[in-house]
């Protein structure tokens, strides 16, 4: 715990991996909680007619004073996402997240994605945005960025499901990383056990009214 008479936190923490979805999908949405990992974590969305797995990902930032920390930390996670993959065959893919590259370029940290996106017969969903866009903007040092991506199956691109490409500028996010978000249009069964939940209202006890005006 932390106590107020610290003072108020200035800049922010890193950053970290999270899927979220509404309760109505429950009934097709399973958590891969048995395969955890600071990095990465998925979950396993069943359609009417295919499986995919939607996995999120915070890679480490390549810093060149400890080059083989890094690429350390990069190949772990990379190959945590592999043991997802492989434990779930036959499913298509959908990888999101802030990969800490611009995913372009001759580098070895950026040879271990080429390699992995070709393995897995992947394709990136960059094209599809905005151009001369970026989604990392550090105004001190002046620096702009394209780190933050999509990789989907190609099948799913031939499929024609994904639309609604957007990097999202609010000024209320103290990140210097701009959120990404895309729709993907799926057919599902409906969950008939679903229950919207109801607000419950605020009980007014009107005998402690005289107590409050005192």
């Amino acid at each position: 715990e932390t106590s107020v008479s610290n003072g108020v936190y200035r800049g922010r923490p890193h950053g970290g991996v999270s899927i979220s979805w509404s309760p109505i999908l429950n009934h097709i949405i399973t958590p891969l909680s048995h395969l955890r990992h600071k990095r990465v974590i998925g979950v396993e969305l069943k359609t009417k007619s295919q499986s995919i797995l939607l996995i999120c990902a915070y890679m480490p930032f390549f810093n060149a004073s400890r080059r083989a920390e890094c690429m350390s930390e990069t190949m772990d996670a990379i190959s945590m996402i592999e043991t997802i993959i492989e434990q779930y065959p036959n499913h298509e893919l959908i990888i999101g997240g802030d990969f800490n590259t611009e995913m372009k370029g001759q580098s070895s940290y950026n040879s271990l994605w080429d390699s992995f996106i070709s393995k897995f017969h992947l394709a990136s969903c960059d094209p599809y945005f905005p151009p001369s866009s970026f989604t990392y903007n550090h105004e001190s040092l002046n620096q702009k960025k394209w780190s933050d991506h999509f990789l989907v199956s190609k099948s799913i691109l031939n499929q024609n499901i994904l639309s609604d490409h957007q990097i999202l500028d609010d000024g209320d996010n103290p990140s210097d990383h701009l959120p990404i978000s895309m729709s993907i249009k799926i057919e599902h069964e409906k969950c008939n056990n679903y229950e919207v939940p109801t607000k419950s209202s605020p009980k007014l006890k009107w005998e402690k009214l005289s107590d409050a005006w005192k």
